[in-house]
């Protein structure tokens, strides 16, 4: 068996094919990883007691163009892919002919869809230049969808966006939601810090300076935004909402980047309220982590998300709305809406997730 997967960065994407390897390693399978991303490896592997033989991909020393080495990396390698029984593939992108009986795409974000990003006519003229290409390859002139191999989403929304692009998809793509380890996270307690965390990237898509826009309203109420700072452009957009915070003169507002696991879990522990405020994001780990930890969620009213929060009083849509919203919040018995949220996210257990991906494999196995 193999698992394909462009870069090997700490994250769900990168979660869920350790989690794979892990169920594999039950069964005394030891899997083969490809891969563009070495250098990486050790650190992402620490503290894994998982087992796999990584192979490594040349990208022959191309450093940009993402998209496309992502889009040609099934092709690069589909020589080496045909002896074996099982193919996973994770790389954001579909390919036609590629041992379709054999392989499986799990897909956390289809990279066209950019394309139908709600902010797309703002980008600029050199990035739609970039994007076209990618459009070109990944149409949809097939009317057999089997040639795919068959296709699983990270959620519901992100199987609609896929089923719109992909014609040929329409009924076909199944969802498995991305494992997360909720009894790691686990605390039912009620005492608890009056305060509001987030969790994420810093990055623009993630909006933490909306949030930022949030906590003015709340002066009495901690906001502790937390994140990743691993990445230049990352690095920019954190220094934006650190003056950001100074410029609006905002005194309950606490940026902590790079925070550990263990660091972060203990303060989702004693925090009583999360905000999420990435728009259209395809699922949102964080969020299920947080509500497992026992936090309240609010989060924006759109993507993945809505399927983590089905109750539409803790989703907004502008800022005037989330502060109403919040507002609310604060005056709800948070004790019983706990329960209610902690019992909803058991469909996104590690436990499920395992069951899910063996039915999967014993099916292709069978029908090979």
């Amino acid at each position: 068996m193999c698992i394909i997967q462009d870069e090997l960065m700490p994250g769900g994407k990168t979660g869920v094919i350790f989690k794979l390897i892990e169920i594999l390693n039950k069964y005394d399978i030891i899997p083969d990883l490809y891969s563009y991303d070495a250098g990486k490896i050790a650190n992402v592997t620490k503290s894994k007691n998982i087992q796999f033989n990584f192979k490594k991909v040349t990208d022959f020393g191309i450093k940009r163009f993402t998209y496309y080495k992502n889009y040609f990396l099934l092709r690069l390698i589909s020589n080496r892919l045909q002896n074996y029984d099982f193919i996973f593939n994770s790389t954001h992108c579909l390919n036609k002919n590629i041992f379709p009986n054999k392989l499986v795409n799990y897909i956390h974000y289809l990279y066209p869809l950019e394309y139908s990003e709600p902010n797309f006519l703002k980008i600029s003229l050199s990035r739609k230049l970039y994007l076209l290409p990618l459009k070109w390859l990944n149409r949809d002139y097939s009317k057999n969808g089997s040639k795919y191999g068959l296709v699983i989403a990270n959620s519901s929304f992100t199987k609609k966006k896929i089923e719109e692009w992909y014609p040929s998809q329409k009924n076909k793509v199944q969802v498995i939601y991305p494992p997360v380890n909720i009894k790691y996270f686990w605390n039912e307690q009620n005492n608890r810090s009056n305060q509001v965390i987030s969790v994420g990237n810093f990055e623009p898509q993630k909006d933490q300076l909306t949030q930022i826009k949030i906590a003015k309203f709340f002066p009495n109420i901690k906001f502790i935004i937390t994140g990743f700072v691993n990445f230049k452009f990352r690095r920019d957009y954190y220094n934006k909402c650190l003056n950001y915070v100074k410029h609006l003169n905002v005194k309950n507002v606490i940026l902590k980047p790079n925070l550990g696991k263990e660091e972060l879990r203990l303060l989702l522990q004693k925090s009583k309220y999360f905000i999420h405020t990435r728009k259209n994001e395809h699922f949102g780990i964080s969020i299920v982590e947080a509500i497992a930890a026992g936090c309240i969620p609010l989060v924006h009213d759109s993507g993945g998300q809505r399927e983590i929060v089905p109750f539409e009083n803790f989703r907004f849509g502008s800022i005037a709305d989330a502060v109403i919203k919040f507002e609310k919040i604060l005056k709800s018995d948070i004790n019983y809406i706990r329960k209610k949220f902690q019992q909803h996210i058991q469909k996104f257990s590690e436990e499920r997730f395992e069951d899910n991906i063996l039915s999967i494999i014993k099916r292709k196995l069978r029908n090979r």
